[in-house]
């Protein structure tokens, strides 16, 4: 899970909070819409939201999440990611008193994308965003990252390429993951193992 990453991730200064508290806005197999429900495991979303799907990209970037070191965090569900369910789910995350990281697992969209970055920036949170799915050399990479679609500020970080891991819905076949969870969950560990101080990079 720990391959080795590119991101774009601009200077900024880290404030003394913990990384670890983080949002993942998404579509899920089931569960509450639009209500902001805190877990502490993967048993704990499966129970909620019904587990790994192969339709929700957000269900495999809380795995990860949580096999990466991370202890906690809020799920938003939708039903589709639009600016204007997005703008709902930041509303209901509004009503959480503090929050670090946010991730929209697998989101692309320029216009969503640019909404939660402007989110972020307003709430002094950090958005990590995934790079396009279909970049799969350095090149197509670093292209899709520079990519004037994504947004370009203090709060956003990109990471890449997706995460390729043993797909236990489909007998072990080999399945491309957002790499955002994992990236959450190393945030969250380095932040309890070395502090707010200490960048997550090569852990």
């Amino acid at each position: 899970t720990e391959s080795a990453m590119m991101s774009i991730m601009p200077a900024h200064t880290i404030i003394a909070a913990g990384t670890s508290l983080t949002a993942f806005v998404g579509i899920s197999e089931g569960g509450p819409f639009n209500v902001a429900t805190r877990i502490a495991s993967f048993t704990d979303y499966d129970v909620a939201f019904g587990g790994l799907s192969a339709a929700s990209q957000m269900s495999f970037a809380v795995d990860q999440f949580f096999a990466n070191g991370g202890v906690a965090c809020y799920i938003v569900r939708v039903g589709v990611m639009t600016v204007h369910t997005f703008a709902a789910a930041a509303a209901v995350l509004g009503q959480v008193p503090l929050l670090n990281l946010l991730c929209l697992p697998g989101i692309c969209d320029r216009e969503v994308l640019a909404a939660a970055a402007i989110y972020c920036g307003n709430r002094r949170a950090f958005l990590i965003v995934d790079s396009d799915p279909n970049a799969n050399t350095p090149d197509l990479l670093l292209a899709s990252m520079n990519h004037p679609r994504l947004p370009n500020a203090e709060s956003v970080a990109i990471y890449g390429p997706w995460l390729q891991i043993t797909d236990p819905l489909n007998a072990g076949a080999v399945l491309n993951v957002p790499p955002s969870g994992a990236i959450a969950g190393i945030y969250a560990r380095s932040d309890s193992a070395r502090g707010v101080w200490s960048p997550p990079a090569g852990p």
